[in-house]
């Protein structure tokens, strides 16, 4: 990404952090809601 980002002249920078919260947001995030929702569903049942 950085590489088209670069050749089209865009800021590398925000790029760049934009694809940082990306990443962390699925490995962080997402897990964490995942196990909230499945904690909640089994008790349920």
């Amino acid at each position: 990404m950085g590489i088209i980002a670069y050749e089209v002249n865009a800021d590398l920078t925000t790029v760049t952090s934009y694809q940082v919260v990306d990443i962390v947001f699925i490995y962080i995030v997402i897990p964490t809601m995942l196990k909230m929702v499945l904690l909640l569903i089994r008790k349920k049942h």
